[in-house]
């Protein structure tokens, strides 16, 4: 226990804990018979994309990289927590093992977090393709356009996407990052009809019929 809260190890300890933590409450809310998603989503803080750190190309580019869209986010950062925690800790026992001390908690997560990005774009694209568990009757991306969908995750704004989802025709959840056609902001549940596509970005306008679902 000592090496696992060692100060080294912090970052690596406090994601496996978040991990944890997760993994609690779905048990608990399995119990109860609560939507985990829908709680986890409530619980988690807006999520704002800042497409002006690069061109919208550049963004789109690594969303799509990253699988974002394919799968929820949330469910990414489960796999991106768990492999930045475990890479750390394996890093930080081998230099422990093999001289006798270990990095700065900085040092070591920089590579930790280097590791967990490819970890998540693989295990991302294997869980998109379950996740679509038909691919012969998913619709195409392109086919997106005139959807009704619903921001899951976070708030839509110009230039900060955010989560949304929407079932197809053939009962298939598609996750995709949204932001507004306009200068609107939408925030979780509210509703927009896409309109175009950016990459791996979608832009939409407020769906007129409040009476619509995704």
């Amino acid at each position: 226990m000592d090496f696992f809260f060692a100060t080294e190890n912090l970052p690596f300890a406090v994601a496996l804990l978040v991990v944890l933590f997760i993994a609690i409450l779905e048990g608990v809310l399995v119990l109860i018979g609560a939507g985990f998603s829908e709680f986890l989503e409530g619980l988690m803080p807006d999520l704002e994309l800042d497409a002006d750190i690069a061109t919208p190309n550049a963004v789109s580019r690594l969303l799509a990289w990253l699988r974002v869209g394919q799968v929820p986010v949330l469910i990414l950062l489960i796999i991106f927590l768990t492999a930045f925690g475990i890479s750390g800790f394996t890093l930080q026992h081998l230099l422990s093992g093999a001289i006798g001390w270990m990095l700065p908690a900085f040092i070591a997560a920089i590579p930790a977090f280097f590791v967990a990005l490819p970890v998540t774009r693989l295990s991302g694209g294997i869980l998109g393709k379950w996740v679509i568990k038909d691919e012969t009757q998913a619709i195409n991306s392109t086919d997106f356009i005139g959807q009704v969908v619903t921001i899951t995750l976070g708030t839509s704004a110009p230039g900060s996407a955010a989560e949304a989802r929407f079932r197809d025709k053939f009962g298939t959840t598609h996750y995709l990052m949204v932001e507004p056609d306009t200068d609107e902001m939408f925030a979780q549940g509210q509703q927009l009809l896409l309109v175009r596509q950016q990459g791996s970005i979608f832009f939409g306008i407020a769906a007129g019929n409040t009476n619509l679902t995704d």
